[in-house]
């Protein structure tokens, strides 16, 4: 999960602020993140690859298989996030 904020803060700055570098640092983290993910089974793949699809489709080049990679991580943090605190609130019962 810390692979996947790093990444998502670099994706960010880099969109926001205009910066190709960090950006394109931020996909390939967050897509190395999804393949680790993908290795160990804990999602799967085929949600990730109708993103990196979209993404390359609506580019129009391989940078968008990076924004799909970006995009599927913010939705799976979210996921994460919320297995978090629903365990969290388990183990207080």
């Amino acid at each position: 999960m810390l692979a996947q904020i790093i990444g998502l803060t670099l994706a960010g700055v880099g969109f926001f602020f205009k910066m190709p570098v960090p950006l394109v640092l931020g996909g390939y983290v967050c897509l190395l993140t999804d393949i680790y993910s993908f290795i160990t089974k804990r999602t799967k793949p085929s949600f990730a690859i109708l993103f990196y699809i979209l993404g390359a489709v609506i580019t129009g080049r391989w940078l968008g298989i990076l924004y799909g990679s970006i995009l599927f991580n913010v939705f799976d943090i979210g996921r994460n996030t919320m297995v978090y605190f629903a365990m969290l609130s388990k183990k207080k019962k």
